[in-house]
């Protein structure tokens, strides 16, 4: 992909803007949205301003809700090939305090796995969410505490958690450090134009 691309992954600017527009729009409530996304209001109302870390899943979860396609909301690199290599992936994030992805998976018909490699800054703290599917996430560096209906777990460099994802979770660094995780789950997370279930 030519640097015109790369430069609009790389600019998920004002996504809080857009859910908000788009909400109005619909005449909902935070709360109406908050009741059924798993979320908070009051986290939906930190996000609508970009002051909160915004999470690819809890974008999925919102998108869902507000009855528009994740790609409305967040633009995220195609990738159209089983493979993928170190240093040749396409590093993207939402709006300006969030996680920095990497695109591991690709998408195809039958398809229900969503992978990501995610670096997490030093202090990044996520909102409690839950939302459908399943979630499995392993530590490549760093550390993480990683809080699960009130349980929290505290992973290090090859550490990982699998969960149900409608339970409540968190992701918080509480390291000086960044840390990188892979994330897999079966949250469709990616719009390709692909239809991944029947």
């Amino acid at each position: 992909m030519g640097p015109m691309t790369f430069g609009l992954f790389m600019d998920n600017k004002h996504v809080g803007k857009r859910i908000r527009i788009l909400r109005r729009a619909r005449g909902m409530t935070l709360q109406q949205v908050a009741a059924q996304t798993g979320l908070t209001a009051s986290f939906l109302s930190q996000m609508e301003r970009s002051l909160t870390g915004i999470t690819l899943s809890s974008l999925a979860s919102v998108s869902n809700a507000l009855g528009v396609q994740l790609r409305e909301l967040v633009t995220q690199p195609d990738q159209t090939t089983p493979d993928t290599h170190q240093g040749e992936r396409q590093e993207y994030s939402v709006e300006s305090v969030s996680l920095h992805y990497e695109r591991l998976s690709t998408s195809f018909p039958g398809s229900c796995l969503h992978s990501l490699k995610i670096r997490i800054p030093a202090g990044y703290s996520s909102g409690f969410e839950s939302h459908a599917g399943e979630e499995l996430l392993f530590v490549l560096s760093g550390s993480i505490e990683y809080t699960v209906d009130g349980q929290t777990f505290h992973l290090g460099t090859g550490d990982s958690v699998h969960i149900d994802s409608r339970r409540s979770h968190q992701i918080v660094n509480t390291s000086d450090t960044t840390t990188e995780i892979l994330w897999t789950s079966t949250l469709p997370v990616f719009e390709d134009g692909v239809q991944t279930s029947e």
